[in-house]
């Protein structure tokens, strides 16, 4: 991946992060989101669009707090997912998952857990961060398809 995508994606998944940090007094139940002009396919009962890549790129479970799917020149998504497992728990479950599926794991930074773990297979590239919002365990992925 060149460093310019590599940097988009980690834009992405910061202007992600940025957007679930403070409570607006809205819903309990959180809604995915798209950005504008770039609408979701149908919803599927688990929050995720009808064209979410399940079976190769596998989530923990939880309430999806937010959406986004990039356009044509930039496939891929940016999911956020709130579950009330701790944070290092959530973390190993997510690197596993995906682990389970075909992907390499690089080597974790320093932290329990770190704040961002990189995942790889072929050209694909999943970068995973972590926060805690509301005493939950937000976990946050920037998921980057080329084509």
């Amino acid at each position: 991946m060149d460093a310019r995508r590599a940097l988009a994606v980690s834009v992405l998944c910061v202007a992600l992060l940025a957007g679930c940090s403070g409570s607006d007094g809205g819903s309990a139940d959180p809604q995915p989101t798209a950005r504008p002009g770039s609408p979701l396919s149908t919803v599927a009962a688990d929050g995720l669009p009808a064209d979410f890549p399940r079976d190769e790129v596998p989530l923990i479970k939880g309430d999806v707090a937010s959406v986004e799917k990039g356009g044509p020149k930039d496939p891929g998504y940016a999911v956020a997912i709130l579950t009330d497992a701790s944070r290092p728990a959530a973390v190993a479950k997510a690197v596993a998952l995906l682990v389970g599926a075909g992907w390499d794991a690089k080597p974790a930074g320093r932290g329990n857990p770190p704040p961002v773990r990189v995942l790889t297979r072929g050209d694909r590239q999943v970068i995973i961060t972590n926060s805690v919002a509301g005493g939950q365990t937000l976990i946050s992925y920037a998921i980057d398809l080329p084509s």
